[in-house]
């Protein structure tokens, strides 16, 4: 209990101001899926990237690289049992934004979840597959760097938005 608090605490813990620094969104993406590389191999999912523009935001690379991570990583979880396993990534500059989606061609959210995805300790895994706090503390990190996440139904699977304020 105590490693595990432990870990959720250095997750969730701001960090401080003076860790701040422009980063090319792509570059963090790239060094996500490099840590996941043995997973798409072996899990055998086809990788779209779509990069439109060099996408500048402002924040901690590390604490942004996990936020990406668990959100690839979910998309992962959700393609386990699918004979097709399609993963998209799109990094797009739309306005003052740096946006950026994640998709996968799971199941999609059941309408009746897709609202409380957010919420500290909501899952939808079996029972010691997941605490529920990935996403809650995915949430709370991107409000910290001044964005937003979002999360919506596509076609087949589920589509995840994070959205920066562009450097």
């Amino acid at each position: 209990m105590a490693s595990l608090t432990s870990h959720l605490k250095t997750f969730a813990r701001k960090s401080p101001a003076g860790l701040s620094e422009r980063l090319l969104l792509s570059d963090v993406l790239e060094q996500a899926l490099m840590l996941l590389a043995p997973r798409l191999r072996s899990e055998q999912v086809e990788l779209v990237r779509e990069v439109g523009s060099e996408a500048w935001v402002r924040g901690d690379a590390i604490r942004l690289e996990q936020v990406i991570l668990n959100l690839l990583n979910n998309a992962l979880d959700a393609m386990l049992d699918r004979p097709e396993r399609r993963l998209g990534v799109q990094i797009d500059v739309q306005d003052e934004q740096c946006v950026m989606r994640i998709s996968d061609s799971g199941g999609g959210i059941a309408e009746a979840n897709l609202g409380r995805v957010f919420e500290p300790f909501f899952t939808t895994k079996p029972v010691g597959e997941g605490l529920g706090l990935g996403l809650a503390i995915s949430y709370g990190i991107v409000r910290d760097l001044g964005g937003n996440l979002e999360a919506a139904n596509g076609a087949p699977g589920a589509v995840f938005t994070l959205r920066l304020p562009k450097a």
